[in-house]
């Protein structure tokens, strides 16, 4: 049984011609030629041959089903299927109602004429940067890409659980100018070798007012922020 027209279409719809992971559009504009150019896979999120990626006997709702297609780049359907055991069908499922989501609530605020206002992070290059970022802080949010191997994860995973340590231990006051000069130092080949993996780092340190489940004004909080970006990342605006 192959993929029905109406799947085909209803899938492609809503997921707005983008893929789930990187959200790169799919069809190219026309070249000189009049052809587009087709960058998409309807991809299948349980295989159905038996030495397939995440492969499941009999599944029952058929394996050209909407529910078990997700529509990707070409690099991306590769990654998914080379790398199976890290994107298993729990995970592509959730990547596929978020990324629909986003497509809802972008097309949405389109037609209602709003836009969501621009947030602008600076490029962090060095040490020092994070270091003043996350000094006597009193709270951590950290954001990244998708991983596509494990080994993406654990390195990023342990670099951001390096910063927040650090920044723990800054808070109590056992954190002098040595040891300060020290993990700036460390944390510049850290971004050297993200960097060299394929990723930029985005921050900034922020103040915000919180309150508890009571809704008691907790006052003004330090906050740092910290995100790892791959370079391909739609989102990045060079300035």
């Amino acid at each position: 049984m192959a993929i029905s027209t109406k799947i085909r279409k209803t899938l492609w719809a809503r997921s707005g011609n983008r893929c789930a992971i990187c959200k790169n559009e799919l069809v190219a504009q026309e070249d000189k030629h009049d052809r587009n150019l087709n960058l998409g896979d309807e991809c299948h999120i349980i295989s159905e041959q038996p030495n397939g990626p995440r492969h499941i006997a009999n599944y029952g709702d058929g394996y050209d089903s909407y529910k078990n297609l997700i529509l990707l780049c070409k690099n991306h359907h590769k990654t998914i299927d080379e790398l199976w055991e890290t994107f298993t069908v729990d995970i592509l499922r959730k990547m596929k109602t978020t990324h629909e989501k986003w497509v809802r609530a972008a097309l949405d605020n389109a037609k209602e004429g709003k836009t969501d206002p621009v947030k602008k992070l600076p490029r962090i290059t060095t040490g020092k940067q994070i270091v003043e970022i996350i000094l006597n802080v009193h709270a951590y949010q950290f954001d990244h890409d998708e991983f596509q191997s494990q080994e993406e994860a654990d390195f990023v995973s342990d670099f951001l659980q390096n910063i927040q340590d650090w920044g723990e231990v800054s808070g109590f006051g056992d954190f002098e100018i040595g040891k300060q000069a020290q993990l700036a130092f460390d944390l510049n080949k850290e971004i050297k070798e993200l960097e060299d993996r394929g990723f930029f780092i985005f921050g900034e340190r922020k103040k915000s007012r919180m309150t508890n489940d009571n809704k008691d004004d907790l006052g003004s909080w330090n906050i740092a922020f910290i995100a790892v970006m791959r370079k391909d990342n739609p989102s990045i605006v060079n300035e």
